[in-house]
């Protein structure tokens, strides 16, 4: 059922000149066909605006969101209430067309936060520790249904809001004809082989001495471009490689923060939480016979079960305050990526009531995964042994509806684009029993999906 923008805007007024401020939020979404979603993705993209862009192929997802109407920022905390109460008052001063849509759950409140760290690079500049917007335009396709969401508040008038929106779906579209791969004059990564050697002596020492059981350590890739890279190129080509991951990119100023991550933080519909535990790491093979035998070889991997089996003990502890019902295999399953395969195991539970996103980001993000365990000891340990800030790489980043659903995912197998510079990140969980050697070479192989997308010669 399509709405009547004229009658919608009547209720807009009226419900104004019932209020003793005029200050509403306009939420209003209009179904638009797959052409006009193409067109306006691809203005949003190639455009000036700040955005966050994210797209799962095999779950027929995407959404682009651009030209923050609200915003708010906020400094290294696990206090998110600044945010949480911004988004409860816009909550409480909101017209929406949304009822037309049965069933309908869609992206309001944009997020994305940092990984923990007193760091300051100037590379990450451009992005708060917390960042967290209602978008003035989203596109979004669920099943291959799509809608246009405008917001707009009401003294600025929603049939302007809507018609500058509309025209942006019909506007011609400006596309990169620069070539996949982009040439790179340099490349260098660091920290070295020696270095990260003597980095893991620090880790097992203190995996030894009981402080941490696990701690995850991030490697990087720099690379300068020779020319000005096709981000929207950049993002077709991980999207068609890594169909099961969020392909994503949260633009801001002249920053692109970009990649194609295996790992939901956690999603929520209904009071329904799932997550991901995924950690423990083993290559694909050349052929089939090969493939299961690694796969075979990684599923009763000391190790890498050990890293796995730290990453579920922390879900299901941090979840049991606040869930019900927690369901999960005991056994992992295999999550196949295109160069890489993952133990796997998805949790279930059921969110106790009042609940909200926030709070299970706080108790959720930073993972082991991503980390280590415990999590407050392993973090300082990160910020003593890591030279670097990791941004928004092992950052999470989502959304949360106006019912309270929301989706959030971890920052990996990602890059941050400024410029013609480039920085790729990539870690894995270091455990008693772990080998350096290994482990530098499987963040080689973590870096792939962003290194595969340049050409590059020199290595320093």
């Amino acid at each position: 059922m399509q709405l009547d923008l004229i009658q919608f805007s009547e209720l807009c007024r009226k419900a104004s000149a019932n209020s003793n401020s005029g200050s509403f939020i306009i939420n209003f979404i209009q179904k638009i066909d797959k052409y006009q979603w193409e067109a306006g993705t691809r203005n949003i993209l190639n455009g000036e605006s700040d955005y966050f862009y994210c797209s799962r192929p095999s779950k027929e997802f995407s959404f682009a969101a651009a030209g923050p109407l609200i915003s708010i920022t906020g400094g290294i905390t696990a206090d998110y209430s600044e945010a949480s109460a911004l988004l409860e008052r816009l909550k409480k001063r909101i017209i929406s067309n949304s009822g037309l849509f049965k069933n309908l759950t869609y992206p309001f409140f944009i997020g994305t936060v940092k990984f923990p760290s007193s760091k300051r690079e100037s590379l990450w500049e451009e992005f708060p520790y917390s960042d967290w917007f209602v978008p003035e335009i989203a596109l979004f396709n669920k099943n291959s249904e799509y809608f246009l969401i405008v917001n707009a508040l009401y003294y600025r008038g929603i049939e302007r809001a809507l018609e500058l929106r509309l025209h942006d779906l019909s506007a011609p579209n400006e596309t990169s004809t620069t070539p996949l791969p982009v040439k790179a004059n340099k490349f260098h990564s660091g920290p070295a082989l020696n270095d990260w050697t003597n980095r893991l002596k620090t880790a097992f020492e203190n995996i030894a001495e009981k402080r941490i059981s696990k701690i995850v350590l991030a490697r990087y890739a720099d690379l300068t471009l020779e020319k000005e890279a096709p981000v929207p190129s950049l993002l077709a080509s991980l999207e068609d490689s890594y169909k099961e991951c969020y392909s994503f990119c949260r633009h801001r100023g002249n920053s692109f923060f970009f990649g194609a991550s295996p790992e939901k933080l956690f999603s929520v519909d209904n009071n329904l939480l799932e997550t991901d535990a995924l950690a423990g790491s083993f290559p694909r093979g050349v052929d089939h016979a090969s493939d299961l035998a690694l796969e075979n070889e990684l599923r009763s991997d000391p190790k890498n079960l050990r890293e796995h089996h730290n990453v579920i003990e922390f879900l299901i502890e941090r979840l049991s305050g606040i869930s019900s019902g927690i369901d999960f295999n005991k056994f992992p399953e295999i999550k196949k990526l295109s160069n890489i395969q993952h133990l796997y195991t998805p949790i279930k539970a059921i969110i106790k009531e009042g609940i909200s996103p926030f709070t299970i980001i706080g108790e959720l993000f930073p993972t082991p995964a991503v980390c280590g365990t415990p999590r407050t000891a392993s973090e300082r340990l990160i910020e003593e042994i890591e030279d670097f800030e990791r941004g928004l790489y092992a950052g999470t980043l989502g959304w949360i509806g106006l019912n309270n659903s929301a989706e959030f995912f971890v920052g990996l197998r990602s890059a941050i684009l400024k410029e013609n510079n480039l920085r790729a990140f990539a870690g894995c969980g270091i455990v008693d029993g772990s080998d350096a050697e290994t482990e530098y070479s499987e963040t080689f192989l973590k870096l792939k999906p962003i290194l595969s997308l340049f050409n590059y010669e020199t290595v320093n």
